[in-house]
This record gives structure tokens, C-alpha cells and sequence, in this order.
């Protein structure tokens, strides 16, 4: 939306798509903006400002013709005013929404993102109070509440929440009934797994924490469990590779609870040779995390993969790892997704193992892992009915 918009400006000359977005959520704002717009105009009076264009397509057309009227330097003015007052109205911008709490697009539950929780997440935001049965206020209460959250934090399958008191955090059957797939709680850390979507609510979270609207207190043993609807399966096979040279091993192996109980979904994990890891499927690269130690993948049959390069591997903020892929790119089977370094990521005392997770566990019927031991990438070694 607010790429659309800026080119728009940018081609166009038209302010209005960019104007219409805040205009009338943040009108303060506007009319602040409205003032240093003005500004803006009245300085083609003051200096030597004699061009005009509608968007930078005309300007540049215009340009040559500009020049042999010996307009150069207005030229030059134009460009000097247009950087002078960009740049001050990006700051006027940032302090003015950031100091008053502005509900411009994206903020204060100003946006939507097409999922029923995250809607409903302040949906009631405008009468001073948040909607009770959102799931982000489920989440908030089994933290012990807004007041018991010292950090909010999430890699790509687990929020991961520092708190004050971890006895005023909900039980794991609790959690579940929030639609968690398992907690772990260390010392005052709290776990929720919650797959790829966990960056998301942490989003919204952070979002309603800093909003200022109330968050009404509910009581976190009564939750009612998330409804999962029935689902018939494809009666479809997937043949998964390996990412990497190394050694295959069951998932129940791995040394995270996480990946091990299979809260996450069935799979598989290596004990990789190298930094290559490849593709494990045909399909389309849904999501690469930022710090790009884990992507989520999608086959033609609707299997979502996710590849999870090391343990803990989030905390090193993507130093070890170089992403080869993006959001929405085609991959096939045995494509380089990522580099890791191995030694970096031993020497910060974190485990190499990469996982391969099947996450959408509902929609398997059953995985069955054909080879284990030492393989080369790109083997296949499980088979996934749908």
C-alpha cells in the first residue's frame, strides 16, 4: 500500500493517495503537514524556483528545455528545497507519531491483515478497550497480564516472552486452549509455540501493549478451545529430500522440545556437513525469516515445510546465514535456499542441526521416514501423505 502510493507521488505528481492515508486518522498531523507544504510553495518566491512539473516524469522531460532557458540553477534550487523539506517533514513525522500516539496506517490496530485474530485484536480499540475474546488479549492474560510482560520477542516458531513473575503465567492446557502447540517455561522466559505465524502475534501484541487502549482481565483457566474444523485428506504423496550432506535422524532426536515432541509437526532433522542448505521440496518460499536462520515453504499439494537451520539460532540476528531465496520465489527440489556458517554458529555455542518440519499438522495424514544416516543432500529420505 504505501509502496503503491509513494510511486504514485513519485510519477505522478499526485499527493493525494499518500495524503488520504493519514489525513483524516491523524488530522494534527495534516495539518501540520498542510503548514510546511505551504512553506514549501512560498519558497518559489523567495529563491530563484521558476519550474514546475507534474511528477518526475515531466520534470525530466522538461529538464533539457529548462536548461537552454538558463534555468539550470533553478534547477538546482528545486532539487536543494524539495531534499530540505522532505527531510524535515520526515522528522516533524516521525516525532509528532511517535509522541502523540498517531493512529496512522499499520498502528494502534489501524490495519488489517486478513486473519480473524489479528481483526479482532482491537476491534473494540476506539471505545477505550480491547475485544475480550481476541486472541491477542487471550495471549496478553496468560502472561500474567500487561503489567507482568517485561519483553516480547519471537523467532519463526515460538513467541518468546520475558515476564516478572512466571507464577502468574497460564498452564500449557490453558495455552493450548489459545491455540498454542506447547509451552516450554526457563526461569522467566516463556515459550509459546505457535509456529510461523508467532512473529505475527508478537506484532499485535506489541502493538495493543503500546497503544494505551485497556486490556480487560479475563480469566485464563475458563478459555474456551480453539475450534479446529474437520479435514479430509488428499490421499496425496510428497517425497521430501534432505537439505544437506550429513547424517538424517528422526525428529525425536532433536535436542529442542519443541521440535522433539512435535509440536511443530512431524519430521525430520540433519546433523549437516557443510553450510549448504538446499531445498527439500518443489514450491514457493513463503516466508524467510528476518534473521534468516528459518523459511517456510509451500508445495503445489499444500504441504508447508519449514526448514530451520541450528537451535537457538535466532539470538545470533542473522550473522551466520546468508538467505539465496525471497518472500514468493518459485523453488525446486534441491535449490540453495541459504548458506550457513558452522563454525560461527558452534563458536556462539549453539547446536548446527537443521530441522525440516511439516507444519500444517492437521492436513497430514502421515509422515514415514525412509533413510536415516549418512545421505547426501538432496536424497530423498521421507515420504508425506496429505
Amino acid at each position: 500500500m504505501f509502496l503503491s502510493a509513494a510511486v504514485a507521488v513519485f510519477l505522478t505528481g499526485v499527493t493525494e493517495p499518500l495524503e488520504y492515508m493519514f489525513m483524516f486518522a491523524a488530522l494534527p498531523l495534516y495539518l501540520v503537514y498542510a503548514v510546511v507544504q505551504g512553506l514549501a510553495f512560498a519558497s518559489a518566491d523567495l529563491i530563484h524556483l521558476r519550474v514546475h512539473s507534474f511528477g518526475n516524469i515531466e520534470f525530466l522531460t522538461r529538464t533539457p528545455m529548462a536548461i537552454k532557458a538558463g534555468l539550470a540553477m533553478d534547477i538546482v534550487n528545486f532539487i536543494v528545497v524539495s531534499v530540505v523539506f522532505g527531510v524535515a517533514m520526515y522528522f516533524i513525522t516521525n516525532f509528532m507519531i511517535k509522541k502523540f500516539n498517531l493512529a496512522t496506517s499499520g498502528r494502534n490496530g489501524n490495519y488489517d491483515t486478513g486473519d480473524d485474530a489479528s481483526d479482532e485484536t482491537a476491534s473494540n480499540s476506539n471505545a477505550g478497550t480491547a475485544n475480550a475474546n481476541s486472541q491477542i488479549v487471550k495471549i496478553i492474560n496468560l502472561l500474567g497480564g500487561k503489567e507482568n510482560i517485561s519483553d516480547v520477542d519471537a523467532c519463526m516458531t515460538r513467541l518468546r516472552i520475558t515476564v516478572a513473575d512466571i507464577a502468574k503465567v497460564g498452564d500449557e492446557a490453558a495455552w493450548k486452549k489459545a491455540g498454542a502447540m506447547g509451552l516450554i517455561v526457563k526461569g522467566n522466559g516463556v515459550q509459546a509455540v505457535y509456529g510461523p505465524k508467532a512473529d505475527v502475534l508478537k506484532s499485535d501484541i506489541q502493538d495493543l501493549l503500546d497503544s494505551g487502549v485497556d486490556i480487560p482481565k479475563t480469566d485464563v483457566t475458563a478459555l474456551e478451545e480453539d475450534k479446529t474444523a474437520d479435514v479430509s485428506f488428499k490421499g496425496v504423496i510428497e517425497e521430501v529430500a534432505t537439505v544437506a550432506d550429513g547424517q538424517v535422524i528422526p525428529i525425536t532426536q532433536v535436542n529442542d522440545p519443541v521440535f522433539s515432541q512435535k509440536m511443530m509437526g512431524d519430521g525430520f532433522a540433519v546433523e549437516p556437513e557443510n553450510g549448504n542448505i538446499y531445498s527439500p521440496v518443489a514450491g514457493l518460499v513463503t516466508s524467510v525469516f528476518p534473521t534468516k536462520h528459518a523459511l517456510g515453504l509451500l508445495t503445489d499439494d499444500g504441504l508447508e515445510v519449514l526448514v530451520h537451520v541450528g537451535l537457538d539460532t535466532v539470538a545470533l540476528n542473522g550473522a551466520p546465514f546468508s538467505a539465496k531465496v525471497k518472500d514468493g520465489q518459485r523453488v525446486e527440489l534441491g535449490d540453495l535456499l541459504l548458506v550457513a556458517d558452522l563454525e560461527a554458529i558452534k563458536s556462539a555455542d549453539r547446536e548446527t542441526t537443521v530441522i525440516v518440519a511439516f507444519t500444517n499438522t492437521a492436513e497430514v495424514k502421515s509422515v514415514t521416514l525412509k533413510k536415516t544416516g549418512q545421505q547426501a543432500a538432496k536424497t530423498v529420505v521421507a515420504k508425506v501423505e496429505l
